[in-house]
C-alpha cells in the first residue's frame, strides 16, 4: 500500500469533503434559486439545510485540525462568507435568540405569532433568507470554494494516484488516523 504523511492524508480529507459539502450547498442553492413557489416549511427547511451543508468544512473537527480555516475564503467573498457564518451559527445551526440583531438592534430569532380566520394561532420561527440579489453572491462564493477545494484535493490525488493499487469492488477508506501513515485503509462500513 501507498503512505503518505498524516498532514497530507488530512489535508486530502479536508478538501475531499469541503467539495462534497459545496457541492451540497449549491444543488440547494439552485433549487432555492429557481423556485420562489415552495411552501415557506420546505423553503425554511431547505435554507437550514444550506447553511449546514455550507458550515461542515469550516467549523469540522476544528480543534483536531480537519476544518478549513477562514483564509481559505478568497478575499473578494469575505463579507459573504461572514454572513453564512452568523447566520448558521446564530439563527440555523444554533438558535441564539438573544445574540442576533439588526442595525436598530431588534432581535432577529423572533417567534411569530398570527391568527388564523378559524381562531387559532399560528407559531413560526422567523428567519432571514437571503434574497434574489444575495443568492448571485452566495453561488459566486460557492463557485470560487468549490474550483480551490477541486483543485487542491484533486493535486494530492494525482500525487498519490501512480502508487495506490486498489481492488474493484472493495471499498476503501481515507486513512486519517496516526495508526498508521497508509493512504486508504479497507473500509470497516458496508
Amino acid at each position: 500500500m501507498h503512505t503518505a504523511s498524516i498532514e497530507q492524508r488530512r489535508d486530502f480529507y479536508r478538501y475531499q469533503t469541503a467539495y462534497a459539502f459545496f457541492i451540497e450547498a449549491y444543488q440547494l442553492l439552485s433549487v432555492l434559486g429557481s423556485s420562489e413557489s415552495l411552501p415557506d416549511e420546505l423553503r425554511g427547511a431547505l435554507w437550514l439545510a444550506y447553511f449546514t451543508a455550507y458550515g461542515k468544512p469550516f467549523k469540522q473537527h476544528k480543534k483536531k485540525g480537519l476544518g478549513l480555516a477562514e483564509d481559505f475564503v478568497p478575499q473578494e467573498f469575505a463579507s459573504v462568507h461572514e454572513a453564512h457564518v452568523v447566520l448558521r451559527d446564530k439563527m440555523y445551526a444554533h438558535t441564539d435568540a438573544l445574540d442576533l440583531v439588526d442595525s436598530n438592534n431588534r432581535l432577529l430569532n423572533a417567534l411569530a405569532v398570527c391568527l388564523s380566520p378559524d381562531g387559532s394561532y399560528i407559531f413560526a420561527r422567523a428567519t432571514i433568507q437571503p434574497t434574489p440579489l444575495n443568492i448571485v453572491a452566495c453561488e459566486a462564493l460557492l463557485c470560487a470554494l468549490l474550483e480551490k477545494s477541486k483543485s487542491l484535493k484533486e493535486a494530492i490525488w494525482e500525487t498519490w494516484l501512480p502508487n495506490l493499487s486498489l481492488t474493484p469492488g472493495v471499498k476503501y477508506e481515507i486513512n486519517i488516523g496516526t495508526d498508521s501513515d497508509e493512504v486508504v485503509t479497507i473500509s470497516n462500513f458496508r
